[in-house]
């Protein structure tokens, strides 16, 4: 109808002008011959919704970069295979834009007893077979199951921590210790972002480059690790910061120099029966204590993480939460904040349009968004 008043009133053709048209041109070819209409239809858009002029403006897309020095590692047990899917899909999407990674490797802890701070029942099977699945659509390049045989772990003890007498892969309080670090040996990079499988993660601004903020961070001598930043109350960039031993390496979601540390080992880890006592970050944090080294914290408040503890997993709103922080669009009550904080705060904005359209894909796996 646009058109048509167009090509009468501006352009002075007969009514049946565009009637007339040849039925093989699609209908947005056809548009565009009309001269002028395409910048006419335009400024009309635009005066009515002021608001896409600054989305098209800030978020062009660019082409995808190839960080060759970082792994993406994703740590996961058998306790998640409710979520595997789910969360390993949410950590990919968000995080492998505008850089992604050497290669995106899932880490899977295979023990089934007792877990520390325990939420869901192990299903090791399920987990394996989702993980496969993952790795056959191209979310991930490889999965990695750490080994349960005695003398891999006796091996990668004594070179850690210079303990060749124990075989548990687990702490005195059931925290993950061999998993991890057997992980990080198997990494090609000189730096891994690693991050728990339940992480949450935020994006303000899809072109912001947080890879290179955190390896920038590392460019001092001293510094072995670089926590992923948090949800803040202020846009702005906070300076990395972190005395020597202030604080461990964030273990939920950093970024590690995995050269530095290697060249630290083997640092001190006191057995007690037939466990070690610490886990890697917080031996690690007391070696740099003495040693003068450090893991900061700080960076561009466009990107962050949250994480949620897992007595909150099961709340209603908490998918709400997953789908408002991937948006960037947090509630004031959770910044500054590391851990997730629940409650009635987590809310879609109110719509106030007459007309709302939800679109919705139906049978499209991430292999088909990936078609150019």
């Amino acid at each position: 109808m646009c058109a048509r008043l167009y090509s009468i009133g501006i352009l002075g053709n007969k009514d049946e002008e565009l009637v007339r048209r040849n039925s093989w041109r699609r209908q947005d070819d056809a548009l565009k011959a009309l001269s002028g209409f395409e910048t006419f239809y335009n400024e009309i858009i635009t005066l009515l919704h002021p608001q896409c002029i600054e989305f098209t403006s800030k978020q062009i897309p660019t082409d995808i970069l190839k960080n060759n020095s970082v792994t993406l590692l994703i740590k996961a047990c058998g306790q998640d295979a409710n979520v595997l899917t789910e969360q390993v899909t949410h950590i990919v999407t968000q995080l492998c834009y505008p850089v992604t990674f050497n290669r995106k490797i899932l880490l899977i802890d295979p023990h089934q007893g007792t877990f520390l701070r325990q939420y869901a029942n192990a299903n090791l099977t399920s987990l394996i077979q989702q993980a496969q699945k993952l790795k056959d659509d191209g979310l991930i390049d490889a999965i990695l199951i750490a080994p349960s045989d005695p003398q891999i772990i006796t091996a990668t003890y004594n070179k850690w921590f210079s303990q060749s007498n124990c075989i548990k892969t687990h702490t005195t309080n059931n925290a993950p210790l061999f998993p991890q670090i057997w992980g990080f040996d198997q990494i090609t990079t000189p730096y891994v972002l690693q991050c728990d499988l339940d992480v949450l993660i935020g994006r303000r601004s899809w072109q912001h480059d947080y890879i290179s903020d955190m390896l920038c961070a590392c460019e001092s001598k001293n510094v072995l690790a670089v926590g992923f930043n948090i949800p803040k109350s202020q846009p702005k960039f906070t300076h990395y910061h972190g005395e020597p031993g202030e604080f461990a390496p964030e273990v939920r979601f950093g970024l590690l120099d995995l050269k530095r540390i290697q060249n630290q080992l083997p640092i001190h880890n006191p057995q007690l029966d037939d466990r070690l006592t610490l886990t890697w970050h917080r031996a690690l944090q007391a070696a740099m204590a003495i040693k003068g080294l450090r893991a900061v914290r700080g960076g561009d408040a466009r990107t962050y993480y949250v994480h949620p503890r897992n007595e909150h997993k099961h709340l209603p709103e908490f998918s709400i939460a997953r789908d408002l922080i991937a948006q960037g669009r947090e509630p004031a009550e959770q910044h500054e904040q590391f851990d997730w904080i629940p409650g009635k705060h987590w809310q879609y904005q109110h719509r106030h349009e007459a007309i709302v359209f939800l679109l919705k894909g139906r049978y499209t796996e991430y292999s088909l968004l990936q078609r150019s």
